[in-house]
């Protein structure tokens, strides 16, 4: 496959409808990332790794992700 320069990255703030069809996908991620910090201090009883979809979603955030060739590497939620 052809190089075609230097991957496109884009970070965007999810409309509310937008964060319905991601929850799922942000609940893995966010998983991912806890997981590290769960081994680094070694407990495991962080909230987030036990959150569902359903309650990421209920807590009224503002989601950014940084998307790099249609999958997501990374978000940002805010208040």
């Amino acid at each position: 496959m052809p190089d075609n320069g230097p991957a496109r990255v884009v970070i965007r703030e999810l409309t509310p409808s937008d964060f319905a069809g991601h929850a799922d996908e942000l609940v893995n991620l966010q998983r991912v990332a806890y997981r590290v910090e769960a081994a680094l201090i070694g407990v495991d009883r962080i909230p987030q790794l036990s959150e569902k979809a359903a309650e990421l979603m209920a807590a009224d955030l503002t989601w950014h992700l940084v998307v790099e060739k249609g999958d997501v590497i990374a978000a940002v939620a805010t208040s």
